[in-house]
């Protein structure tokens, strides 16, 4: 609560002061453009601190004030999504002029959110057309992953795994991109391919057992995905035999493995225990 009390006192701090300084001589001023600049690092701030009420409330002062321009539109477009507000932040978002790479990307994610994909990888792909103007290859990787991520949920793998490899071309130590990868080349049914890309998509130092009961756990989950449930058992199950304590992967065996027939049933390694049946009433 002090966090977003302060972010508020600090604008309501800089609206003093503009009238304060009205009677001020120009020269000894504050310049009016860092001001603006201040208060919206402020609600940044805010907004990746995860105080998007208080940023919102900001912003809503701000508006209040009379302020218009480009970042404060993408500001409140982006709380507005963390908020749960999609179709708010996309009126926002549609009625700006701007082209830049910020408002693209926000487009994109906010149409992912509303369940059109087709809509956010049209979005992604203007942004990346900005992007590669000035852009460092790591944040233009960023956008080639989310782009990669629309096409897989308008169910173009084929697309997806392209986009997904040039982002890992711009930025190879992308565990996300590369187990996105994973997922699009397991809906193709590639999965020695599949197993792979999660094994290289791990986090760096993890114990090797872990490296490979996660990556196992991933295939188990596409294979489930595309409604392969004998090859997800089997997955799941080699996950735990490699690394016993994998809660996530005993939890999906025990969902699976009750409603599998018998004679395509894995056996299940010693270490696992499913969770007992509820009692009868």
């Amino acid at each position: 609560m002090t966090m977003l009390l302060g972010g508020l006192a600090l604008l309501t701090a800089f609206a003093a002061r503009a009238d304060r300084e009205a009677a001020v001589p120009e020269e000894q001023t504050w310049r009016g453009a860092d001001r603006v600049d201040v208060q919206l690092d402020v609600i940044e701030a805010m907004i990746e601190q995860g105080a998007i009420p208080a940023a919102l409330q900001g912003i809503t002062a701000l508006r209040a004030e009379g302020m218009e321009n480009d970042r404060l539109d993408m500001l409140q477009a982006q709380a507005l999504l963390a908020a749960g507000q999609p179709s708010d932040a996309l009126s926002i978002l549609e009625r700006s002029r701007a082209k830049s790479v910020e408002r693209f990307r926000l487009l994109g994610l906010t149409h992912l959110d509303m369940g059109a994909p087709d809509l956010a990888a049209q979005a992604f792909q203007r942004a990346i057309r900005v992007a590669k103007r000035d852009t460092e290859s790591r944040e233009l990787a960023s956008l080639y992953n989310n782009l990669g991520f629309a096409l897989s949920a308008t169910g173009d793998f084929d697309g997806a795994t392209l986009v997904y490899r040039e982002a890992l071309r711009l930025d190879p130590a992308s565990a996300r991109a590369r187990n996105n990868l994973g997922f699009a080349l397991a809906a193709k049914g590639e999965d020695d391919e599949a197993l792979a890309a999660f094994r290289l998509g791990q986090p760096a130092g993890i114990p090797p057992e872990d490296r490979e009961a996660n990556a196992l756990y991933n295939l188990g989950l596409a294979q489930q995905g595309r409604g392969e449930v004998h090859a997800a058992i089997l997955s799941y199950s080699k996950a735990v035999e490699t690394r016993p304590g994998h809660r996530e992967a005993q939890l999906a065996l025990s969902s699976l493995a009750a409603s599998a027939p018998s004679p395509l049933s894995p056996t299940l390694p010693p270490s696992f225990s499913p969770e007992p049946p509820p009692e009868a009433p």
